[in-house]
């Protein structure tokens, strides 16, 4: 019989008894309510094709790694094991927080650049207003 609404299942064994990590995700799958495991396990599984999708090692580290007591930072060395560069700064991440903050990373830039602080909108409105109004009116001294 065909499957029409495109949908697939998957079945796979785990072996909590012989593999550590296979014992992390069925401990964390006896703990979520019956109701929720299709969509828990499913979020495991697209969690693994995301980060496959990245680089296929990953996965596959972090999945013989894993202990009951992995922590962020542990998977953080699994993923630079294979991408030195993967938590660096990007300058795109710095420009958008920056922004978020009220301020542009170009006024940034110019503050580590320049050792003199750089003057609000409203500062550089008022040396405008007395440049011009000291061109309409130069005093006569």
């Amino acid at each position: 019989m065909a499957n029409t609404d495109g949908a697939r299942k998957i079945a796979f064994n785990l072996y909590p008894t012989e593999e550590i990590g296979d014992k992390l995700a069925s401990d964390l799958l006896d703990e979520t309510r019956l109701k929720e495991r299709g969509r828990t396990m499913r979020a495991f599984l697209l969690t693994g094709a995301a980060l496959a999708a990245i680089d296929r090692r990953i996965p596959n580290l972090i999945a013989e790694l894993a202990t009951k007591d992995i922590t962020i930072r542990d998977i953080q060395r699994i993923i630079s094991s294979v991408i030195p560069d993967a938590f660096s700064p990007d300058d795109t991440m710095v420009e958008t927080i920056l922004n978020r903050l009220g301020q542009s990373a170009t006024a940034e830039q110019s503050k580590s650049s320049k050792s003199e602080p750089t003057k609000s909108e409203e500062d550089i409105n008022v040396i405008k207003t007395r440049s011009n109004s000291n061109s309409m009116f130069p005093d006569d001294d």
